[in-house]
Formats: C-alpha cells, sequence, structure tokens
C-alpha cells in the first residue's frame, strides 16, 4: 500500500545551492516517483538562479520573504504538503536511489509517525554520523546520538529511538495531524527533538531504519564550532527543557545548569580564548531573560 503513495519532500535551501542541486538530482532519480518536491528558498543569500535543477516541472519552488530558520522555514512546505507522507531533508543530504522505496517498504505499522534513516559521513558512506538517540537528561538537558564514527552494519530493522533526526526524516500525515507541524519556538538546535516528543506524546512511536543510509555533508550553514552554533544551541537547550520539563524538576535542571556546566565552560573557553563563544553564550541568556514570562510563538534568528 506504502508503495503507491503520494510523498512530498520538503527542503528547506540557505546557502551552498551548487548542493542544493546535487540533492535535487538525487531526488529525481529516486526508484520511487510519486514524489512532490518542494524547495523551500529561506531567503538566502546564495540564489539558485543558475542551476536547471529549480526549473524543473517535478519542483515547486517556493521564497521566504527573511531567514525563518529551520522549523518555520520547513513548516512553509509542510504546509503545502499533499503527500501521504513527507520527507524532510537538509539540502546537504544526497539520497540513494531507493531511499524513499525502502523507507516505505520498511514502514512497521500504523503505529509508527516518524521514521530517519540511518545517517552517514558523505564521501564515507560506511561511517555513521547517526544511528539514533538516547533521551534527553532532565538533569542536564543533554543527549547523544548513538553508534557515530562506527561502521554502519545494514539491516532491515527499524529500531524506536526517543528522536529522528533531522537531516532526513519521514512522517507519516497520520503523525503530522495529530502532532502538527514542528515547533517555531526553535529557529535552530533542538527543533526535531521537540517534533518527535510531541509525536511520541500523541501516541506514535519514533524510530531509525537500518536498512538505508542518508550520505550528509554536515555543518555546511553555522559551521562546526562557530558562536552562531553555540547561541542557538544554549538557546535550544533551555527551551526543550523549559518546554518538556515538570514544574517540580525544573529547579533540579537549572541548579546544574548555572552552577556546574556553565562554570565549567565559562572556565573552558576562557582557557581556549574562545571569547566569541562566551558572548554567544550570555546572548542566549539575554534572550530567556526577555521571554521570562513565556516563550514566543515562533523565534527569530540570533
Amino acid at each position: 500500500m506504502n508503495q503507491e503513495s503520494l510523498v512530498s519532500v520538503v527542503i528547506l535551501h540557505y546557502g551552498h545551492p551548487k548542493v542544493t542541486a546535487e540533492c535535487l538530482d538525487a531526488l529525481f532519480a529516486q526508484h520511487h516517483q510519486n514524489i512532490e518536491i518542494l524547495l523551500i528558498d529561506n531567503h538566502s543569500p546564495n540564489g539558485l538562479a543558475d542551476y536547471p535543477q529549480v526549473s524543473d516541472e517535478r519542483v515547486r519552488l517556493i521564497r521566504t520573504e527573511e531567514n525563518m530558520g529551520y522549523a518555520a522555514g520547513n513548516n512553509v512546505g509542510i504546509r503545502e504538503s499533499r503527500g501521504d507522507f513527507m520527507v524532510i531533508i537538509n539540502n546537504d543530504v544526497i539520497l540513494p536511489p531507493q531511499w524513499i522505496s525502502l523507507m516505505l517498504k520498511a514502514w512497521p505499522s500504523d503505529q509508527w509517525g516518524l521514521i530517519s534513516s540511518c545517517i552517514t559521513k558523505y564521501g564515507s558512506e560506511d561511517v555513521l554520523q547517526y544511528g539514533g538517540f538516547t533521551e534527553v537528561s532532565e538533569m542536564t538537558g543533554r543527549n547523544h546520538i548513538l553508534h557515530a564514527g562506527t561502521s554502519w552494519s545494514p539491516s532491515e530493522e527499524v529500531r524506536e529511538t526517543p528522536y529522528a533526526h533531522g537531516s532526513a526524516m519521514m512522517v507519516s500525515r497520520a503523525a503530522l495531524s495529530a502532532a502538527g507541524p514542528i515547533s517555531e519556538h526553535y529557529f535552530l538546535q533542538y527543533e526535531e527533538l521537540d517534533w518527535s516528543a510531541e509525536i511520541r506524546k500523541q501516541g506514535f512511536k519514533v524510530g531509525v531504519y537500518w536498512g538505508i543510509n542518508a550520505p550528509h555533508y554536515g555543518s555546511l550553514t553555522l559551521g562546526k564550532d562557530s558562536t552562531d552554533k553555540w547561541y542557538y544551541y544554549h538557546r535550544g537547550r533551555l527551551i526543550f527543557q523549559r518546554r518538556w520539563l515538570p514544574l517540580w524538576k525544573k529547579p533540579l535542571f537549572f541548579g546544574y545548569y548555572f552552577f556546574l556546566a556553565v562554570p565549567k565552560e565559562i572556565i573552558s573557553h576562557l582557557a581556549q580564548r574562545k571569547f566569541g563563544h562566551l558572548n554567544a553564550w550570555w546572548q542566549a541568556m539575554r534572550w530567556h531573560l526577555s521571554h521570562l514570562s513565556r516563550l514566543p510563538d515562533r523565534s527569530g534568528s540570533r
């Protein structure tokens, strides 16, 4: 039944148009051809006009008037989608031709709402970047990627995991209808964890399928250790805990965060002379101080 389904593919473009064109070429080559492609130009400074893939009749290009971030940007496409399933992929993910068809074939039952494939390093497709997540710790507000850096051994198993990976994930229409789109409380960082938590709250399972990989360039937009990435990480970490922790558990987290984690990070960054990272952390704290009573419906950029 799933093999005949219309699949909506949402790609958020911000920078690196050549990579986005490569991502589109991989979608054109998919064995499952009943797809619609919604390409969201998230007010990118790097245009797509020079790339013929964008003018293909299979692509619907939607331009935003501002950089809306990951959550709100993808939601533009999600709200326009018509498919029974939706695929959310980063523009720096190059899907193998059988990716959509195998994901549909592997979908265990209607109980499952959101499934990622394994994520591997582009150019080293046997090296895992993602094979599942641990739960976000109530005390630290952090979690860990499972199997990162290990060799990918394909299997037909769909393993339950707390959170899908936002680089390459498929969601059912039923789960989307129940949980709604991605929370726009976030601009970047933690948004796919939040969406996974909401989908689980609605009674669906979240998983990772080990039978196919999604090669991923990784960290092209923000960089691996940029101050922007640090800012959104800390802002998202506190948003997630504010949204999901029971009231009586919040003192434990905030006590740990401000009296143990933050002093340790300040000392580390001072020792490494990463003053920009310290400023980014302070800006994230100022953002929360200005939204103490209520989180905004949609978070803006830094």
